[in-house]
């Protein structure tokens, strides 16, 4: 115990070091003051974001959707061409397949040249994809009448064909469709082709599916479409076409003025739509964005040589022709499957490739494959003298088959 002589110093020691001395009564009820208590503790009153802060954010999140949504779209397509490639692959296979089960012949109703007539392409707009789905997936039928195969069916009953003549031929056979039947399980389908039914739909005519007149009333047959929802063309070979010795011994835009490897009137169906498919894109002309397949185009036939020419077959030698002149001497295949892509335009004359050359003026011309449109020949980096695939050009889809 200290003395209270003792307290008394230690008290004036401390007064000397400036310590506070503090009553014995309030120790133990010391309290910080205001000041010292808002410095401790801290303050979780909510603070608002500025305008310009908001505006930043708001600026920041606009261009990541910028970035992001093309990549989605991107890899969306690219997974749509895959899948339509897959299926134009089945396709293919089963027209190889019929192709060997009756001695080389194309699957169809009707032959190449019946589907080229200009009446087809003037009225019925029966297209040569639906010709084809008929032998490979079924759904045609015959009156109890007349028997035959899918004798007795019932359903409706429609006729079906690219001119008056087949359709006068069906009602003598008794031959109908019945479109509900097309690539589906029944006794009698020739079992060749039955895809998914997401890819066999019908066209609204006459703007998805051109056809006026009589073919307003055909059977809605299903056309096989690709994975962006737009129906598929089909080239299938005449095999009674001379050797190529002029553009018209390839390609002609219908039937009723000779024979070629390929006629327009047989894609003509879709070739005039206005309203193509789930992307409803307009083919023709009077469309500044259209197919340079499409109705009211010029050089129609010359871009059919370009496209279907057989790019390492040519019919002259190289160096007495140019790109004007030159012809495929054969086709890339006897039948060939085309999707419009992404862009859902059959060649489209505002792709990359149509920006080389007047697409809409000159066509796209066979000789590009071998020359440029300034006449002079390809060549690689090296100098070395070549080709170039002209579809590569385009997002269209090109496969071939029956070689």
């Amino acid at each position: 115990m200290e003395t209270p002589g003792a307290c008394a110093s230690n008290r004036q020691d401390r007064e000397s070091l400036g310590a506070v001395t503090v009553p014995t009564e309030q120790v133990g009820r010391i309290r910080p003051s205001f000041g010292e208590w808002s410095m401790r503790q801290p303050d979780n009153r909510a603070r608002a974001f500025s305008l310009i802060e908001l505006l930043v954010v708001i600026l920041i999140i606009v261009i990541v959707i910028s970035l992001v949504i093309p990549a989605l779209g991107g890899a969306r397509n690219i997974a749509k061409e895959a899948a339509t490639q897959s299926m134009m692959k089945e396709f293919g296979n089963a027209v190889d397949q019929f192709r060997q089960d009756h001695a080389g012949l194309s699957p169809g109703i009707f032959r190449p040249d019946e589907m080229g007539a200009a009446e087809n392409a003037d009225v019925f707009g029966f297209s040569a994809m639906e010709n084809a789905l008929l032998a490979l997936a079924g759904g045609i039928v015959y009156t109890e009448a007349q028997g035959g195969p899918g004798g007795g069916q019932s359903g409706v009953l429609q006729n079906f064909g690219p001119t008056q003549a087949a359709h006068d031929e069906n009602d003598e056979l008794g031959r109908k469709v019945r479109a509900d039947l097309v690539g589906a399980d029944y006794e009698g389908n020739p079992g060749y082709f039955q895809p998914d039914a997401k890819f066999l739909v019908a066209q609204e005519r006459p703007n998805g599916q051109f056809g006026n007149g009589p073919a307003l009333s055909d059977a809605d047959i299903p056309d096989f479409v690709d994975a962006f929802g737009n129906p598929l063309l089909l080239w299938v070979e005449d095999d009674s076409a001379p050797d190529v010795q002029t553009l018209n011994d390839f390609a002609r835009e219908d039937s009723d003025a000779g024979p070629a490897h390929f006629y327009w009137a047989s894609n003509a169906a879709f070739l005039k739509a206005t309203e193509l498919g789930r992307m409803g894109k307009d083919q023709t002309s009077q469309s500044d964005t259209h197919s340079l397949l499409g109705e009211g185009v010029n050089n129609i036939p010359v871009t059919m040589a370009g496209l279907l020419g057989n790019p390492a077959s040519p019919a002259q030698e190289l160096d007495s022709a140019d790109a004007d002149t030159l012809l495929p001497a054969s086709p890339r295949g006897r039948v060939i499957v085309h999707s419009a892509g992404a862009n859902g335009l059959f060649v489209g004359n505002k792709e990359r490739a149509s920006k080389t050359f007047d697409a809409d003026a000159s066509g796209l011309r066979y000789g590009l494959t071998y020359f440029t449109d300034a006449g002079t020949r390809r060549t690689d980096t090296s100098g070395t003298t070549g080709s170039e695939n002209l579809v590569e050009g385009f997002d269209d889809i090109f496969l071939t088959f029956g070689n």
